[in-house]
C-alpha cells in the first residue's frame, strides 16, 4: 500500500512540476512580457505602469 502511495506523490509532483513550467512559459510569452523586453533593451530599464497602460490604449 505504502509503494502505491509513494507512486501517487512522485506523479502528483511531476504534474504539478509541469504545471508549473507551463504556466511559467505561457507568462514569458504573454504580451506584456514581451513589451517589458523590448523596453529594457532598448532603455536599460523597464516601463512605468502608466506607461504601459497608454501601449495598451495605443492598440
Amino acid at each position: 500500500m505504502s509503494d502505491i502511495r509513494k507512486l501517487c506523490e512522485v506523479v502528483c509532483a511531476n504534474l504539478k512540476e509541469q504545471a508549473i513550467q507551463e504556466w511559467a512559459l505561457k507568462k514569458a510569452n504573454s504580451p506584456h512580457s514581451k513589451l517589458q523586453r523590448k523596453w529594457q533593451q532598448n532603455t536599460n530599464a523597464f516601463p512605468s505602469r502608466i506607461e504601459l497602460s497608454y501601449c495598451k490604449m495605443k492598440r
